[in-house]
This record gives C-alpha cells, sequence and structure tokens, in this order.
C-alpha cells in the first residue's frame, strides 16, 4: 500500500509479497499498475474486449494465489478478454468511484464491473479506515451528493499510535507503520474495535443506500457517455451466504433494477457450496478461500458473457 491524499492509499506498482491465512501461504504479485493479474497495452488488443473490475479486499484477492483468482480464472477461461482486476483492501464506493473518474477512464475499459460488499454502505460515510488512514468520503446536502475528497485527519488519529506527525509518519514511516499495525493496534485491539463500533453507531441515520444509488448513477453516466458498460457484483457475508438470504442484498438488486444497471449477486452460488458442505470462505477471516474465487468466476464470467453478447 502507498498513502495517497486523493484515493486515502492505493497499491504500489511492481511488488509481490507473501501471505499466509489459516496456514496457506501465497504469493501475491502486483503489476505495473498496481494490479492483481498481467500487465496490458494501454488500450485493448484487436479482438478482444478490456473488463475493468473495481472493488475492496475481496476483489483483491490477496488470500489466493494468482492461478486462484476469480479475475485471473476469467482471463484464462476466456481468451478474447483482457481482465484488470483494480481491487484494493480497504476500499468503499466512494474511493472506487474516484479512481475510476481519474484513472479507470485512461484504460479504455469495455466494461466496468464494480464488486459491492456490505460493509461499503458504512464505510462510503467514514472519513478513515482505522489501521491505514484517512480517505474520502460521501454525504448527502440538499439532496446532492457531496465528496470530501481531503478530510481532517483528526478522526482517524485516535487510532494511532499518539505520537506527533503521526500523519506523516504514516505516509512516509515504514517503521512507525510496522510498529503501529503490529504491535500498538493489536495491542489495544479490544479497546479500538470499542471506539469503531462507536464511530459506526453515529452514522446509523445516514442515507447510506442513497450515496450508493448517486455514486452508481455517476458512474453509469460517466461511462455511458464513453460507450462503455457499467454493471455491480454483490459479494454476501459469509454468514449470509450460509443461510442463502441478505436484507443488504435484496435492498441492492432492487436499487439496480430501479436504475436500470445490470447486477450479478454471488449469495445464491456460494449457498450452494455450503449445502454441499464445501465452504467457500474461511474459517477465520471473511473473505473467500480458492472455493469461493472458482465460485466467483464462474458466476461472474457467465455473466460478464451475457453482458457483451447482449450488447452486440
Amino acid at each position: 500500500m502507498k498513502i495517497d491524499q486523493a484515493l486515502g492509499w492505493y497499491h504500489t506498482s511492481n511488488s509481490q509479497r507473501y501471505r499466509t491465512t489459516e496456514g496457506v501461504t501465497v504469493l501475491v504479485v502486483q503489476n505495473k499498475l498496481g494490479h492483481r493479474g498481467p500487465n496490458y497495452g494501454s488500450r485493448a488488443a484487436d479482438g478482444k474486449k478490456r473488463v475493468l473490475i473495481l472493488g475492496d479486499s475481496f476483489t483483491e484477492g490477496s488470500h489466493v494465489g494468482e492461478d486462484e483468482l476469480f479475475s485471473n480464472i476469467i482471463a484464462i477461461s476466456n481468451s478474447s478478454l483482457e481482465v484488470m482486476n483494480a481491487g484494493v483492501g480497504g476500499w468503499s464506493t466512494v474511493q472506487e468511484y474516484l479512481y475510476l473518474k481519474e484513472f479507470g477512464l485512461d484504460l479504455h475499459p469495455n466494461l466496468v464491473l464494480l464488486m459491492f460488499f456490505d460493509n461499503d454502505l458504512d464505510e462510503n460515510c467514514l472519513s478513515f479506515y482505522p489501521s491505514i488512514g484517512p480517505r474520502p468520503f460521501a454525504s448527502i446536502q440538499n439532496g446532492q451528493l457531496m465528496i470530501r475528497q481531503h478530510p481532517s485527519p483528526e478522526e482517524w488519529r485516535k487510532y494511532v499510535l499518539p505520537i506527533p506527525f503521526a500523519e506523516k509518519l504514516n505516509r512516509y514511516s515504514l517503521a512507525y507503520n510496522f510498529f503501529n499495525f503490529r504491535v500498538y493496534q493489536t495491542l489495544r485491539a479490544s479497546y479500538l474495535n470499542r471506539l469503531e463500533y462507536e464511530d459506526v453507531k453515529k452514522i446509523a441515520a445516514y442515507p447510506k443506500m442513497e450515496i450508493v444509488r448517486k455514486l452508481f448513477h455517476e458512474m453509469r453516466q460517466m461511462l455511458n457517455e464513453r460507450g462503455t458498460l457499467f454493471a455491480v457484483g454483490l459479494i454476501p457475508s459469509r454468514q449470509d451466504a450460509q443461510k442463502g438470504s441478505s436484507d443488504i442484498q435484496s435492498s441492492m438488486l432492487s436499487l439496480c433494477k430501479e436504475e436500470g444497471i445490470p447486477c450479478v449477486s454471488l449469495l445464491q452460488p456460494l449457498k450452494e457450496k455450503y449445502d454441499k458442505g464445501i465452504k467457500p470462505y474461511w474459517e477465520s477471516d471473511i473473505h473467500w478461500n480458492r472455493v469461493g474465487h472458482g465460485v466467483a468466476s464462474e458466476t461472474v464470467g457467465k455473466f460478464i458473457h451475457g453482458l457483451f453478447s447482449s450488447a452486440r
């Protein structure tokens, strides 16, 4: 990650790291754009369609290797597609919108697929991510969508090591980041979790669904002007996937239908795995394992194929 005043943070380019989840270690590679997946040219190659996928840690998929990542599986299984995975851990819909506006359009996608996870509703309204830093957030004022791109770091500072110049150190010092995240925030985890709970309670009455609606509207309008398709993928929580129902997914499906935005939900395909005794999520982590990415690749891949077929 690299701290950034405009986006909050983003992935560094040309880097790799190992990650271990529940005893499984994988190599995570970030290409020249900081994306996961192969390097592509400035425009899609002849005869190919380019898909830009936006999202958070589920989309980034740092819990699985390169050959298990859903976006890579989609690209490998369909030679007519270039799939660019711009997912970044912790990002909100607001950050994904800003990335699309500032950088994504220059990648000349034929389709932008935004992957939405339940906690985006809250994170769109928060001016920080506790373990990372301040970030842009949204509100509704006089019926209009307002994005504050450079929020004050005051709300974030209470989560980090209380020393002078914490914001600057967070941005430039690897030593500070390591000690703050691995030591300070680990030792004070219970207290910091209570703080975060109280901060989320403060935004309980915010018009969160309306914020998402307006963000989707802005993205669709931006892309329509360029003849680019826009669609949404819905990621359920592990608990909702196990029971096969979700109030948030139902509301999001209704919102997309009202706005005329193509939408695919992963709720039922993931539940089918649980019904067969197969776990598509990690046990101690909220994210998909390789099984979940396999489900996502099949479901989202078919959805993408259908969108391009109907657009002919």
